[in-house]
């Protein structure tokens, strides 16, 4: 009822819940507006390019790679072989460090950070934390 009520006023449209308990139970998952309107449930269904979910991997394999929170580093546009990602803001802030890029899901940060740090790594963390892909 209050997600519903929260997106008559904030024009959201969507949002997922989900509470773990110690023992890694789901107790509460809300995966969308109206159950009664729809009953697709977007937080186990909707598939979303995970970009951004993948970017504390991505930051963790710099740390490991020396870089440390504090690290300085630059919002500014960037092009890997034809690609210019964008920020989701549209803007570009300039210097700032890695915990505020990580923080503020700095897209062209992250980017310029794989470059540094190298693919390999990137993929060598994921692994180690099992992630797979098919």
């Amino acid at each position: 009822r209050r997600l519903a009520g929260a997106s008559a006023v904030t024009d959201t449209t969507e949002g997922a819940i989900v509470v773990l308990d110690l023992d890694g139970g789901v107790r509460a998952m809300v995966g969308g507006r109206a159950w009664s309107r729809s009953q697709f449930n977007r937080a186990v269904r909707a598939r979303r390019q995970p970009g951004s979910a993948f970017k504390p991997v991505l930051y963790l394999a710099a740390l490991e790679a020396g870089k440390t929170p504090e690290t300085v580093v630059h919002d500014q546009p960037i092009t890997i072989g034809g690609w210019s990602p964008k920020n989701d803001s549209g803007t570009y802030a300039g210097t700032m460090t890695l915990r505020h890029a990580l923080a503020h899901s700095v897209n062209t940060v992250a980017v310029a950070l794989q470059q540094d740090i190298g693919t390999a790594r990137v993929v060598s963390m994921a692994r180690r934390l099992g992630i797979t892909s098919t």
